[in-house]
């Protein structure tokens, strides 16, 4: 158990907020000289690098700069789908093929929006979410977690339709196949098995 809450804190402290997926910022990410910016400032993998997707910006503000375009390959280098104004702000890829992106506004309005694409980039589902703190594929891409700092951490399907809620946390890990999920609280750690509290 203990090995399990090290992991949690580790997860949560070492990703970044805008992308707990596996990420790699290009070597020329920042603008140079010239004020151009690189051609792929980001690119993102899933948990076990079977896609990854190369990314550019948009025209933002001081709180959120929003991407631009979105080109999903496979580990083959296989370009699966292409999207322009792609306008989120974070963006988490399944080693399923499919793709979470966020409406991330800045921390002003306390809210963003998810939009859950398939592995070929069509549009599932929206869902609402107050300011989050940790989300996460499960390994199989079968479900969506995410921590969501007012109404706590709730689980969707791949395509966004709600499972259940299992409260508010600190942070969480998630098995393989998403049935099992552990919650960290300020004073113990639960353990909930399809939803249920073990």
């Amino acid at each position: 158990m203990l090995i399990v809450i090290i992991n949690l804190y580790r997860r949560r402290y070492e990703s970044s907020y805008f992308s707990p997926a596996y990420f790699y910022w290009g070597d020329r990410a920042c603008i140079n000289k010239k004020r151009r910016l690189s051609i792929w400032p980001l690119v993102i993998y899933s948990p076990t690098y079977k896609y990854y997707a190369l990314i550019t910006y948009g025209i933002g503000n001081s709180e959120f700069v929003p991407f631009d375009e979105f080109i999903l390959k496979d580990n083959t280098n296989r370009i699966i789908y292409t999207k322009t104004n792609f306008n989120h702000t974070v963006v988490d890829i399944g080693d399923n093929g499919w793709v979470v992106g966020g409406d991330f506004d800045g921390p002003i309005s306390g809210r963003a929006i998810l939009h859950f694409y398939d592995a070929k980039g069509i549009k599932y589902n929206t869902a609402e979410i107050g300011f989050f703190n940790q989300r996460a594929f499960s390994g199989n891409g079968s479900i969506y977690c995410v921590l969501d700092g007012l109404y706590g951490l709730r689980i969707f399907t791949k395509n966004g339709t709600p499972l259940y809620n299992l409260g508010n946390g600190n942070a969480f890990a998630v098995s393989y196949d998403g049935s099992y999920i552990a919650l960290v609280k300020d004073e113990e750690l639960v353990l909930f098995l399809d939803g249920k509290k073990i």
